[in-house]
């Protein structure tokens, strides 16, 4: 519970700092007769642009994200002109592996068969 509480305060002052620095609201103060009077003007037209202009480049970073990353995470198209090191592509179209650092395989110790477990 105090987790929450801590949370819900810290986006309460960030958001009364963020609207500050950004200009949403003023705190005015004026002496009276029998004390001080507080006012605060909120410039909601401000506030109103702001926001629809961060939800424009959120709009737009995540559209952008999601067009750049068209590219396949397994590598190069079969069509692409690059091909990974290691590799060439003969004209058959199939990639032949030339890496001189071979994938590892495991080598059973000489002397001695594996162990494998007995079918039931």
């Amino acid at each position: 519970m105090r987790n929450l509480l801590a949370l819900a305060a810290a986006g309460l002052i960030g958001f009364a700092g963020i609207g500050w620095y950004l200009g949403w609201y003023r705190f005015h103060t004026e002496p009276t007769a029998t004390g001080r009077q507080i006012q605060i003007d909120l410039n909601t037209p401000k506030i109103k642009d702001d926001v629809s202009r961060g939800r424009e480049k959120l709009r737009d970073f995540l559209s952008d994200d999601d067009s750049t990353s068209n590219a396949s995470p397994n590598g190069p198209t079969p069509n692409s002109p690059v091909t990974p090191a290691g590799f060439q592509r003969p004209s058959d179209g199939n990639p032949v592996n030339n890496d001189p650092f071979p994938p590892f395989q495991a080598v059973p110790p000489s002397g001695s068969s594996p162990k494998l477990p007995s079918p039931r």
